[in-house]
């Protein structure tokens, strides 16, 4: 099935999971989509193993890149790409 398809199939569904699934490295990062309405959010759940610093602690830049890609690649509408809407939320690593 083409990435397209797939993305149409989990639009119409209101489900992205079999997507994210479907992405190695988001399955990885145990990514998690939620949708409701128009509003898309991309979940990163923390995860020991994602830290590249633990003095700080500080996300790895690779784990946050490759964050980044995965949610672009997820909020894809129509195999076309759209800008993003809204200003990203960011919460501290409170232990």
């Amino acid at each position: 099935m083409k990435f397209s398809d797939l993305l149409t199939s989990c639009r119409a569904s209101n489900d992205l999971s079999p997507l994210v699934q479907s992405i190695p490295y988001a399955s990885f990062l145990n990514l998690r989509i939620d949708i409701k309405g128009d509003e898309f959010t991309c979940i990163l759940p923390y995860d020991q193993e994602l830290i590249g610093n633990p003095v700080l602690p500080a996300l790895h830049g690779g784990a946050t890149g490759g964050f980044l890609e995965c949610a672009g690649l997820c909020q894809r509408r129509d195999g076309q790409a759209r800008a993003a809407r809204g200003q990203p939320a960011y919460r501290g690593l409170a232990g």
